[in-house]
């Protein structure tokens, strides 16, 4: 799977024309390590360690307080060069050692930096297609966070506030080693009301619904559930229903060699 990304990368290269790709978002460094982490800040798009392919060489460049987790957790054995900058040097030494490293040459990157082509939305399209491994994985995270969900749903209670059962959902997922970068979660009217309900002291009556992004090593499985106490309205059911054949109807259509306009206009 490394030598994989390295050659999709070194391909990316060389159809770009450039020297070298900096990444600096957790999600790209997800992908790039095999599954790995940079996850000091949870709501922040990048991390604390960026990584700068050359098409002969990787680096790992962080700063001193990051460095021993980084290279004796997340990247022991993947043959990275690692640099250390002092962290209270680190924003004003980092760009002149990047440029040291890529030597005059020409550099991408997936955040706005000095000097840089900007190709964040470029670069993303080398990682649709997953490898068998990312593919496991996916499942794994599809079926742990479908299996924590469900014993949430089991255990809501008429008369729990949505910040408790949201409370309890990001719970169960960070036993897994899975965290939520979305998580929602409205009741009775507010399920109609409102697209996003984030979640508040407002107590369940008889209708609940979890929205869930999971996250796990740079993979995404969305997934929401619903539980209802008492008969279930018609409204509600014919809604599920419609929710479901639109779902099947795109499922059926997401084959290999489709693009996504195909697939939704097919499916619509």
């Amino acid at each position: 799977e490394i030598k994989e990304k390295e050659r999709r990368v070194r391909e990316f290269l060389e159809k770009k024309g450039l020297g070298g790709v900096l990444l600096c978002r957790q999600d790209n460094f997800s992908w790039f390590t095999c599954g790995k982490a940079d996850q000091v800040l949870l709501g922040s798009d990048t991390g604390f360690v960026s990584l700068l392919i050359t098409r002969e060489k990787k680096y790992a460049i962080t700063n001193n307080i990051e460095a021993p987790r980084i290279i004796e957790e997340e990247l022991k054995g993947q043959e990275f060069e690692l640099i250390v900058l002092d962290w209270y040097e680190y924003d004003r030494t980092f760009e002149s050692r990047v440029t040291k490293l890529i030597n005059r040459r020409k550099l991408g990157c997936d955040v706005h930096f000095d000097k840089a082509e900007f190709i964040k939305n470029e670069f993303a399209e080398i990682r649709y297609v997953l490898t068998p491994e990312e593919i496991d994985r996916c499942r794994w995270l599809g079926q742990k966070s479908a299996k924590a969900l469900q014993e949430v749903c089991q255990k809501i209670r008429i008369g729990d506030s949505e910040c408790k059962i949201a409370a309890e959902t990001a719970r169960r997922l960070f036993e897994e080693g899975i965290f939520s970068s979305c998580l929602l979660v409205g009741t009775d009217e507010r399920i109609f009301k409102y697209r996003h309900p984030v979640p508040t002291e407002k107590k369940l009556q008889k209708y609940a619904m979890i929205v869930v992004v999971a996250v796990k090593g740079g993979l995404n499985v969305a997934l929401t559930r619903s539980v209802h106490f008492g008969p279930l309205p018609s409204e509600i059911l014919k809604k599920y229903n419609s929710v479901v054949e639109v779902d099947a109807a795109l499922i059926s259509k997401t084959v290999p060699g489709k693009k996504y306009s195909e697939i939704f206009k097919e499916g619509a």
